[in-house]
């Protein structure tokens, strides 16, 4: 398995991942495949958001993960952040070393950037501690909980 930078050539396989993503990690938002295309493209052009992947250990390499960070600029500072803003492992892929090489490659591509700071932006549970793990080994903290309320759910 390798974690690298995605290639213009994967935006198929990335959109395929990021509508995975959506559809079993949030339900409640309608998948846009024209979104994907333009944040891919963004990505192609701007590195931000940055798109990071895992190849599988299959002959052909298939994609089976995939992380979106995003920069951040300090509104007070001359400083910026960066966050983790997706990690995601096809489910026959889980419980595989796919998450935490991802995890890995984001930490290592977060920290060339000299950020002052960088945020994981998905949930510290089991379904996670796999890149969880790896990122508390390299001096990450739980920081609390995320608030998430859907307005039209009252």
């Amino acid at each position: 398995m390798l974690a690298r930078l995605a290639l213009a050539s994967e935006i198929e396989a990335v959109i395929a991942l990021a509508k995975q993503c959506c559809e079993e990690r949030a339900p409640h938002l309608e998948f846009s495949e024209a979104v994907a295309r333009k944040t891919f493209q963004a990505y192609m052009t701007t590195a931000n958001p940055t798109v990071l992947v895992v190849e599988g250990d299959d002959r052909d390499h298939s994609l089976i993960g995939l992380a979106v960070a995003w920069f951040n600029q300090s509104a007070f500072s001359d400083t910026h952040s960066i966050g983790l803003d997706v990690l995601h492992v096809s489910p026959n892929s889980r419980h595989t070393p796919a998450a935490a090489l991802l995890a890995k490659a984001f930490d290592e591509f977060a920290t060339r950037t000299e950020p002052r700071e960088i945020f994981v932006m998905t949930p510290h549970t089991s379904e996670t501690a796999d890149a969880s793990n790896a990122l508390l080994a390299r001096g990450y903290q739980v920081a609390g909980t995320m608030l998430h309320r859907v307005p039209s759910d009252g």
